[in-house]
């Protein structure tokens, strides 16, 4: 809503500040601003860049209880990129990238501890991970999993037929640091309930951490219901810590005394939840009344809310709520400050005996009533004192400021007399844009000039811009830089800047100059960057400053340079995205036209390039005569006003009055309905009026968007509006004169009011009857789409209605699918169908829908519908057992039939239905009947991938630690059958051995050798296809996934000791993967305070592998305590035993290649370097274990000169 946020009272100065946030050009920008006492505008105090950030930023709050870091905070991005933003020294530092996308944090109560809440990769569950100061650095703990479906087993302890939410954490759900060092989460949206049903839910998870013990307790508190079109922003949910209580807008909207020509008001309430009073897990819960005060805060009149505001109706609930857009508990009182839409604030007690009036901007026209704004702004800072009598709000990119008299002052202090509920004062507001002062350049030192013109951009250092020595050493840096495109870009921009320290180039400034250097080679480097961004992933959607393609410059100077780079030029702009670039559109394909025209290459560089930048002289043409048509700026609103006749003005305010009154009263018959009779009526009303719909007359494709609002104009009022057509210049004049809520004549308010009256009075054979209609006018009228509103077909309501109700419906919703010609709307049609058909099952009732989603009605996602469904629903024993198999394939075929005259189309679309349901072909059955082996070689294809599929799903229900303890001891027992030995001398294992006799693959093979290699060709039958490596990697990501680690932990040390007191000579999973090796990884990355247990298990190994085996593990873990060394406990040096390992116990073939990366590619040499004490006690070591492993002095020198020499 706001790119402002509060940065609250500077201490040392006592300044208050703001924080501005540029997330959009590039690395987001943190901008620290101090607004001026007498002016609107804002002083620039600091600024910084987080360079490995993307996208929008959040803040938590300081760690205000950790000596030293009182004034330090967390910023961080939607993936986890987190930064340490020290206010006090005005500095920002990177600490750790989680790369998970939804993460939240915040700082807890404790002001110590950070806590960061995330949903792991193929997670069921969230989980919080913490992070202290340990030291001067931030270090992080053991992450806790956060399983809520203990909660709604205790919750669910109801009469049974109660329907009961199923509390899970979502995506877009707010997290709040709560009393007690807990956190509290706020759900508010559409939540599944045990009926597997979606309905509007609110409810608050409170999180009660024990950090020592590394344990969580979560208790769930439901609240009010909200309408169904609510959708809150944060920053109406305010949190107290130290007093326990939650505040947030109320559900209910009560009914005031007439005071507005006898019509009613309606009150507006805000809601105090005690977080303390929330029932721990395993108690009864409370209806939410028993912890709630609601608190009023304003009062409308009916006719600030307009004549059609309905209080039952939700779509106008919601909007009345929606009215508040801010919530912030005051720090001086106890009280709450409430901010609206329209820029109002009021101060009110929080035990709701007092308010101030509320302040607010009078309307120009009348000035009796409160301005009603169309800018949003939610309240940034509310401390107004004799000194800075002022309150500040925040939009998007501008501050407003509402100034207060001493009066307003004197009101505010709760000491005043309490204003009634409508009592309101005007206050004078004045805006300004968050960088009109500061961003001037004679409002900048020298110092600032620089360091904002550098600020979010890929900086490289010129030694000298006069020397060319220095400037092409810059660009060959930059090249290197380039290389690893992904990490250099930021975001979806790279913006590159150049400074000697006092001056600053932009990309066409030092490209221009580098071009013309007297090296060959600055040219090759400038197409080696061009190559690497060409090579990029994101090079499509990348961009430089004022929209520039990335690297615009650099490909335009070197293209001019040489048509002879014109072929890359062109690759170049292939790569990057036509529809949003306008540069090389309209200047860049030019200029390089000027310079190579008439060279040989042009023509064919020409033809490469992409429409949009292929011009033509005629098209200019046609462009120059249009922008001469529209020269003239656009009138004003008030000026298209200004020329229409106010009379005619006025009749059109009534006519679109009476436009509003027909829609209310369609809604009302609706709403009144109360037999079966008046739905009918209605129905067929409403199937005549969809048929008056436009139908285009070339490809009968029917759109009936227009018409609903036309329906409710009189011939008087569509004249009327022709006539005041006449007087506009632009089609955006009309935008001047119809009154916004006009619009508002709402499709889906009316057909959702219709047909949920419909299905509450038990219509079913009214809407039978509406929807063969209907689908019969399609079949006569229509060829292509036919749509109410994008992505909702004609009949859906009635199709979806039914079909919920009951499945026998199912043969009339498949005959409605033939009616979506050209495409099935997945977010409609297809959502619903990936619903309701696994629920309602394979009956002959559902079949014709399976089919049609596999033949007419596939569209885009049918194939993968009916794959899902296939997994879940017995699909191929029901056609088997209801003799289908014949109907199906020959629909099937029929299907691609339609659309394809190739024979081995068909038979490829035919062949690839029945491999997706295993259905064998008729001579293939006969085939298994007469020869017994195949019969019985099939059956133990069966039997395999049934075996197979039974451990996999065995493995999928594992729901908790415990449960992983238990199949880790049984996969120990399995990984040492005596089938997986291979060898008593040397002691070996092989669990491909045992995996092959497990899952009978000695029997078919036996079977498979025994029979006619002729037959079995014929027969072609298809093999199960299972994979060894897959049972102990989902085994072992599953443990990952529940954050197992004490269970892997002790999985682990018990291989160690079976290695060794059995003296094992090899094991191995697969290939190169030895016994242990996942959850050896796992623990080693998971937590540095299992370094210890993997060298352990290094040591017990006596074979090392390389490629995908225990060589690429170490590479991988020194690249992860390399990489996020500055967040793992301990840094770097905790690794510093495994480098020790891999230089004496764990050396493989490939150890010396490994450390040479280390030391080259990683900035291993250099951290020896810098660590002198760490690098000397490593060599140490490392020559101690080569001499007691017998390495003659050649051999350990060589291996030391690795790690340097010794200081």
């Amino acid at each position: 809503m706001s790119n402002f946020m509060n940065a609250g009272l500077d201490p040392d100065s006592g300044r208050q500040e703001l924080i501005y946030i540029d997330p959009e050009h590039g690395a987001p920008r943190v901008y620290y601003l101090s607004p001026n006492h007498d002016e609107a505008n804002l002083t620039l105090v600091w600024a910084t860049a987080l360079l490995k950030a993307k996208g929008n930023i959040n803040l938590t709050g300081f760690f205000s209880a950790e000596p030293g870091y009182e004034r330090c905070r967390i910023a961080y991005d939607r993936s986890g990129c987190l930064y340490l933003v020290d206010e006090k020294n005005q500095k920002a530092d990177f600490i750790y990238d989680y790369g998970i996308d939804n993460i939240r944090a915040v700082i807890l109560s404790d002001g110590r501890t950070l806590a960061v809440l995330f949903e792991p990769e193929w997670a069921d569950n969230h989980s919080v991970e913490f992070w202290q100061f340990t030291g001067t650095k931030l270090s992080r703990s053991y992450p806790i999993e956060l399983d809520c479906s203990a909660d709604e087993d205790e919750d669910n302890d109801e009469p049974s037929g109660n329907l009961l939410p199923l509390y899970e954490i979502h995506f877009d759900d707010f997290l709040f640091a709560g009393p007690d060092n807990s956190l509290i989460l706020y759900a508010c949206g559409e939540r599944s309930f045990t009926d597997l049903k979606s309905r509007p839910l609110q409810f608050l998870m409170r999180i009660d951490l024990n950090l020592p013990e590394g344990k969580a307790s979560i208790r769930v508190q439901r609240l009010e219901t909200p309408p169904k079109k609510w959708n809150p922003e944060k920053c109406c949910i305010a949190v107290d810590i130290k007093r326990g209580l939650l505040a947030m807008p109320g559900m209910a909207i009560e009914t005031t005394p007439g005071h507005d020509m006898g019509k009613p008001g309606y009150l507006q309430q805000v809601n105090l939840i005690d977080l303390n009073r929330i029932p721990p897990a395993g108690e009864a819960p409370l209806p939410v009344q028993e912890l709630m005060l609601r608190i009023p805060v304003r009062s409308y009149s009916a006719e600030d809310l307009g004549s059609r505001f309905d209080p039952e109706n939700q779509r106008d609930q919601a909007a009345l709520i929606q009215r508040i857009n801010s919530l912030q508990f005051s720090a001086q009182d106890d009280a709450l400050w409430v901010c609206w839409h329209d820029h109002a604030v009021r101060k009110t007690a929080l035990d709701g005996q007092w308010r101030s009036p509320v302040l607010a901007v009078a309307d120009k026209a009348d000035p009796e009533r409160i301005r009603t704004s169309r800018s949003e702004a939610s309240l940034l800072q509310a401390m107004p004192s004799p000194a800075k009598p002022r309150i500040l709000l925040g939009g998007w990119h501008d501050l407003y400021t509402l100034r207060l008299s001493t009066e307003q002052l004197a009101a505010l202090a709760m000491t005043s007399p309490s204003a009634v509920l409508e009592g309101w004062s005007v206050v004078q507001e004045e805006v300004c844009d968050w960088g009109d002062e500061w961003s001037q350049p004679h409002k900048q030192s020298d110092e600032q000039k620089l360091h904002l013109a550098l600020l979010g951009k890929r900086k490289t250092r010129v030694a000298d811009f006069g020397s060319e020595q220095a400037l092409g050493a810059a660009l060959y840096y930059l090249s290197l830089k380039c290389s690893d495109m992904a990490n250099f870009c930021t975001g979806n921009h790279l913006i590159l800047a150049f400074t000697d320290g006092k001056e600053v180039w932009n990309e066409a400034q030092f490209f221009s100059t580098v071009i013309q250097l007297p090296f060959e080679s600055a040219a090759e480097l400038m197409a080696d960057i061009l190559n690497s961004f060409i090579a990029y992933e994101g090079a499509d959607y990348c961009f430089s400053e004022n929209e520039k393609p990335a690297l615009a410059d650099c490909a335009l100077h070197l293209g001019l340079s040489d048509s002879r780079w014109l072929p890359l030029i062109s690759r170049y702009l292939n790569a990057i995205d036509p529809d949003h670039e306008a540069f090389f559109t309209g200047e860049g394909v030019r200029l390089l036209e000027s310079r190579h025209g008439n060279s040989p290459e042009w023509d064919s560089f020409y033809q490469s390039l992409p429409d949009t930048m292929a011009y033509h002289e005629e098209d200019f043409d046609d462009a120059d005569e249009d922008e001469e048509d529209n020269d003239a700026p656009r009138r004003s609103d008030e000026e298209v006003r200004a020329s229409i006749p106010a009379e005619l003005l006025a009749q059109l305010a009534v006519k679109e009055q009476e436009a509003r009154d027909a829609y209310q009263h369609q809604i009302d018959r609706v709403n009144e309905a109360e037999t079966q009779a008046q739905i009918g009526e209605l129905l067929d009303e409403w199937l005549n009026e969809s048929q008056q719909a436009y139908i285009d007359p070339e490809i009968a494709s029917i759109d009936y968007t227009s018409r609903f609002h036309e329906r409710f104009k009189t011939e008087a009022h569509l004249a009327l509006e022709a006539e005041i057509e006449s007087y506009f210049k632009d089609s955006m004049d009309s935008f001047a004169v119809s009154e916004g809520d006009y619009y508002d004549l709402d499709i889906d308010t009316f057909l959702d009011a219709l047909f949920e009256k419909a299905e509450a009075l038990q219509c079913w054979d009214a809407l039978e009857c509406y929807l063969k209609a209907q689908i019969q006018w399609l079949d006569e009228n229509s060829e292509g789409n036919a749509w109410y509103i994008d992505e909702t077909p004609y009949g859906n309501y009635a199709a979806e209605a039914l079909l919920r109700h009951d499945a026998s419906y199912g043969p009339l919703y498949a005959q409605y699918l033939t009616t979506l010609r050209l495409a099935v709307p997945e977010e409609t049609v297809g959502e619903f169908l990936r619903e309701i058909i696994p629920e309602q099952g394979i009956t002959a009732d559902t079949y014709p829908i399976i089919l049609a989603r596999l033949t007419f009605a596939a569209d885009q996602h049918g194939w993968e519908d009916v794959a899902h469904w296939r997994e879940v629903l017995p699909i191929r024993d029901w056609l088997y057992q209801n003799n289908k198999v014949g109907d199906f394939i020959a629909a099937v075929q029929a299907d691609v039939e339609r659309y394809s005259c190739s024979d081995a189309d068909v038979k490829e679309r035919v062949d690839a239905v029945k491999e997706l349901l295993n259905i064998e072909e008729p001579a293939q059955q006969a085939l298994l009947r007469e020869h017994s082996q195949a019969e019985l070689l099939q059956s133990l294809y069966l039997q395999r991938d049934e075996l197979y599929q039974q451990e996999l799903s065995r493995i999928a229900a594992i729901d908790s630690p415990k449960a992983m303890a238990v199949a880790l001891i049984r996969w120990q027992e399995e990984l040492r059958h005596p089938d997986a030995r291979v060898s008593l001398d040397p002691l070996c294992y092989d669990y491909e051995k045992r995996f092959e006799l497990r899952f009978m693959g000695q029997e078919i093979r036996q079977l498979e050798q025994s029979m006619d290699k002729s037959l079995l060709e014929q027969l072609n039958l298809k093999k199960p296809r299972i994979y060894g490596d897959a049972i102990p990697y989902c085994l072992f990501d599953k443990a990952k996934a529940l954050c197992a680690w004490e269970a892997l932990e002790t999985y682990l040390k018990d291989q160690i000791r079976w290695y060794q007191d059995n003296q094992v000579s090899s094991a191995f999973y697969i290939e190169e993967l030895p016994y242990g090796h996942y959850a050896a990884g796992m623990l080693a990355e998971a937590h540095s305070r299992y370094i210890p247990l993997y060298v352990e298990y290094l040591k017990a190994l006596s074979v090392i592998t390389e490629y995908k085996g225990t060589g690429e593990q170490i590479d991988d873990l020194f690249d992860h305590y390399c990489r996020y060394k500055e967040g793992i406990h301990g840094g770097f040096e905790v690794f510093l035993p495994v480098i020790q390992a891999r230089l004496t116990h764990a050396r493989g073939e490939c150890w010396a290649e490994s450390v040479r990366d280390w030391c080259e590619d990683y900035g291993l040499a250099e951290w020896l370097d810098s660590n002198r004490e760490a690098a000397e006690k490593l060599r140490e070591q490392v020559q101690y274990e080569l001499m007691q492993q017998g390495y003659d002095q050649d051999d350990i020198n060589s291996t030391l000169a690795f790690i340097g020499n010794p200081g």
